[in-house]
């Protein structure tokens, strides 16, 4: 075998020992048919194609309810918009290309974006400064510039973004802004939540949050995107290569970093009353909703 292949049992057993030890549970999910109305509606009204619109929207019901199962249903509705309309400019940024070079400059110049998906998105960010307080909702900002002007850079010039052993770090860095991970982290934690405590004592997570975010996404979107899919571009790959490695060996790197992660993130939230139930519930989703899409482990 190639050293950057992977068999299928081979992977199995990665993730299989990875959700072992990060104890997941399979938390229980709640169908609401209206919740997924109410994000379809939005989607439909993009101009975009409706049968990829509808999906997207699917995405971001599954996100917000996993992810969030215990906040309010307004809460979730913001986070599923935000979610389905990021996905769309992910999945169908090449329609877009104009929009996504002009977008940064409309919006400094306080023009309309030009692309209604974008507005939209634009638009939630700005919502989401009811449920969240100002610092969490500039990283959400920060996060939804990073994460189109990373999708362009991907669109127009990812055949030439390549790993190399000089320059390492390249590769989680560029992540950073293509994984659009802050914002996830900072949703855990809406304003109302920490009313009565310190309303700083969930800052120190974010890092960590953020990086298990993105080993966990890794890992367990690796099945699809490069098992059933061709993929050899996504951050596995890129890892390995960077660090001169197997396929293996990058996805056993991603696997305990993971786990370094989630302990530093449980150790910390435990100390923390407020933290603990919502940080666990977030985990367990995270991985679940990973784990439905992945389906390799049924």
């Amino acid at each position: 075998m190639e050293p950057d292949q992977v068999s299928l049992p081979v992977y199995k057993n990665i993730l299989e020992t990875f959700l072992q030890e990060a104890r997941f549970k399979l938390p229980p999910y709640k169908e609401d048919p209206s919740f997924d109305r109410e994000i379809i509606d939005i989607c439909l009204a993009q101009d975009l194609p409706a049968d990829q619109m509808e999906a997207v929207a699917r995405v971001g019901v599954a996100t917000a309810r996993w992810f969030y199962p215990s906040h309010d249903r307004e809460t979730q509705v913001a986070i599923a918009t935000f979610t389905a309309l990021a996905t769309a400019v992910d999945d169908l940024g090449d329609s877009m290309v104009e929009g996504l070079r002009q977008y940064r400059t409309r919006l400094l110049a306080r023009q309309p974006l030009g692309v209604k998906v974008l507005q939209s998105l634009f638009d939630q960010v700005l919502e989401m400064g009811r449920f969240y307080d100002t610092f969490a909702t500039d990283m959400v900002f920060k996060g939804a510039v990073e994460f189109c002007s990373a999708n362009l850079v991907e669109i127009e010039k990812g055949a030439l973004l390549k790993a190399n052993k000089s320059a390492p770090e390249f590769v989680n860095y560029f992540r950073l802004k293509s994984g659009i991970a802050e914002p996830y982290a900072f949703y855990i934690f809406p304003e109302n939540l920490l009313h009565g405590s310190n309303p700083c004592c969930h800052l120190p997570l974010i890092p960590d949050l953020v990086g298990f975010i993105n080993a966990v996404n890794d890992i367990m979107s690796y099945y699809k995107e490069s098992l059933i899919g061709n993929e050899r571009g996504n951050a596995i790959h890129l890892h390995a290569a960077a660090n001169g490695q197997s396929v293996v060996e990058s996805l056993s790197d991603y696997q305990r970093s993971a786990l370094v992660y989630l302990g530093r993130v449980r150790e910390y939230a435990s100390t923390e009353l407020v933290l603990a139930e919502k940080v666990e519930e977030f985990i367990q989703g995270f991985m679940a909703f990973h784990l439905m899409y992945t389906s390799v482990i049924n």
